[in-house]
C-alpha cells in the first residue's frame, strides 16, 4: 500500500524497508490488518484470475478472511498418515 491508508489503495509488493505501510498482523479470525487497521481485501469478491489486493475498512466479508496451507500439504488437509517404510527388527527374548 502507498502510505495513505485509504479504502480502494492497491496492495504492491516491494523491497522491505519497514515503515508502517508494511508492517501487518494475521488476527484470529483470518482477516489480515495493516496501516490504519485496515484490511487486506478482494475487491467486489472477485474471483478473476490476476484481481489485485486492496486495503478496505474491515467488515467482516468472506472477502477479508485468509487461510495458510503448508507448502507440503495438499488443498483439502494433510495427506493420509503412512506405514514407516522400514519394520522393526524383532529382538530375541532374554533367556
Amino acid at each position: 500500500a502507498g502510505g495513505a491508508g485509504r479504502d480502494g489503495d492497491r496492495l504492491l509488493l516491494w523491497t522491505c524497508h519497514g515503515r508502517s505501510n508494511q508492517r501487518w498482523q494475521v488476527q484470529p479470525d483470518g482477516r489480515i490488518t495493516g496501516i490504519n487497521g485496515k484490511c487486506i481485501d478482494i475487491p467486489r469478491r472477485s474471483t478473476a484470475v490476476g484481481t489485485g489486493l486492496v486495503l478496505w475498512t474491515c467488515n467482516g466479508g468472506a472477502n477479508q478472511r485468509w487461510t495458510t496451507t503448508l507448502a507440503s500439504q495438499p488443498p483439502g488437509g494433510p495427506p493420509p498418515p503412512q506405514e514407516p517404510p522400514w519394520s522393526p527388527i524383532p529382538q530375541p527374548s532374554p533367556p
